[in-house]
Protein backbone atom coordinates (compact mmCIF):
# COMPACT_ATOMS: atom_id res chain seq x y z
CA UNK A 1 0.00 0.00 0.00
CA UNK A 2 1.42 3.36 -0.98
CA UNK A 3 2.15 5.62 2.26
CA UNK A 4 0.11 7.76 1.18
CA UNK A 5 -3.06 5.64 0.71
CA UNK A 6 -3.65 5.25 4.58
CA UNK A 7 -2.70 8.79 6.09
CA UNK A 8 -5.78 9.30 6.85
CA UNK A 9 -5.80 5.65 9.28
CA UNK A 10 -2.88 6.41 10.78
CA UNK A 11 -3.73 9.95 11.62
CA UNK A 12 -6.66 8.99 13.04
CA UNK A 13 -4.82 6.12 14.93
CA UNK A 14 -2.46 8.83 16.74
CA UNK A 15 -5.04 10.89 17.35
CA UNK A 16 -7.08 8.12 19.30
CA UNK A 17 -3.62 7.40 21.01
CA UNK A 18 -3.56 10.49 21.93
CA UNK A 19 -6.97 10.72 23.70
CA UNK A 20 -6.31 7.44 25.10
CA UNK A 21 -3.30 9.03 26.64
CA UNK A 22 -4.91 12.29 28.20
CA UNK A 23 -7.47 10.50 29.46
CA UNK A 24 -5.26 8.11 31.62
CA UNK A 25 -3.03 10.95 32.40
CA UNK A 26 -6.04 13.07 33.82
CA UNK A 27 -7.50 9.84 35.34
CA UNK A 28 -4.44 9.24 37.46
CA UNK A 29 -3.53 12.46 38.24
CA UNK A 30 -7.31 13.18 39.81
CA UNK A 31 -7.43 10.22 42.08
CA UNK A 32 -4.32 11.92 43.59
CA UNK A 33 -5.89 15.37 43.51
CA UNK A 34 -8.02 16.74 46.65
CA UNK A 35 -10.95 18.39 45.68
CA UNK A 36 -10.86 16.86 42.26
CA UNK A 37 -14.18 16.31 41.64
CA UNK A 38 -14.49 20.56 41.61
CA UNK A 39 -11.72 21.22 39.66
CA UNK A 40 -12.46 19.19 36.88
CA UNK A 41 -15.90 21.02 36.53
CA UNK A 42 -14.21 23.97 36.55
CA UNK A 43 -11.35 22.55 34.06
CA UNK A 44 -14.20 21.09 32.02
CA UNK A 45 -15.99 24.47 31.65
CA UNK A 46 -13.17 26.44 30.34
CA UNK A 47 -12.13 23.61 27.97
CA UNK A 48 -15.79 23.61 26.33
CA UNK A 49 -15.74 27.57 26.42
CA UNK A 50 -12.25 27.13 25.09
CA UNK A 51 -13.16 25.18 22.03
CA UNK A 52 -16.17 27.54 21.80
CA UNK A 53 -13.62 30.55 21.03
CA UNK A 54 -11.82 29.01 18.39
CA UNK A 55 -10.03 31.75 16.45
CA UNK A 56 -9.82 31.56 12.38
CA UNK A 57 -6.05 32.19 11.48
CA UNK A 58 -7.50 35.38 8.75
CA UNK A 59 -10.53 37.12 8.27
CA UNK A 60 -13.17 34.60 6.99
CA UNK A 61 -14.66 35.80 3.63
CA UNK A 62 -18.02 33.96 3.49
CA UNK A 63 -21.07 32.77 4.87
CA UNK A 64 -20.16 29.47 3.90
CA UNK A 65 -16.51 29.83 5.86
CA UNK A 66 -18.31 31.33 8.87
CA UNK A 67 -20.73 28.20 8.95
CA UNK A 68 -17.95 26.20 8.53
CA UNK A 69 -16.19 27.70 11.75
CA UNK A 70 -19.63 27.17 13.54
CA UNK A 71 -19.74 23.57 12.87
CA UNK A 72 -16.21 23.46 13.92
CA UNK A 73 -17.01 25.15 17.25
CA UNK A 74 -19.64 23.35 17.83
CA UNK A 75 -17.66 20.00 16.88
CA UNK A 76 -14.89 20.67 19.51
CA UNK A 77 -17.46 21.99 22.44
CA UNK A 78 -18.85 18.29 21.75
CA UNK A 79 -15.84 16.82 22.03
CA UNK A 80 -14.66 18.30 24.98
CA UNK A 81 -17.82 17.27 26.41
CA UNK A 82 -17.31 13.75 25.53
CA UNK A 83 -13.57 13.59 27.00
CA UNK A 84 -14.70 14.89 30.22
CA UNK A 85 -17.61 12.94 30.55
CA UNK A 86 -15.22 9.66 29.90
CA UNK A 87 -12.42 10.62 32.55
CA UNK A 88 -15.45 11.99 34.99
CA UNK A 89 -16.84 7.96 34.18
CA UNK A 90 -13.48 6.73 35.49
CA UNK A 91 -13.47 8.24 38.57
CA UNK A 92 -17.41 7.29 39.03
CA UNK A 93 -18.68 11.17 39.24
CA UNK A 94 -21.07 10.65 36.16
CA UNK A 95 -24.52 11.06 37.13
CA UNK A 96 -27.81 10.71 35.38
CA UNK A 97 -28.26 13.82 33.47
CA UNK A 98 -30.90 13.07 31.59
Amino acid sequence: MNPSDNFGLELASRLALHEALLENLYTNLLRKMPDAQERWKGFEDLLVHAMGDLQPPRELQSDEERQWLTQQRATAQALARQFTARVAAHQGWLQDEE
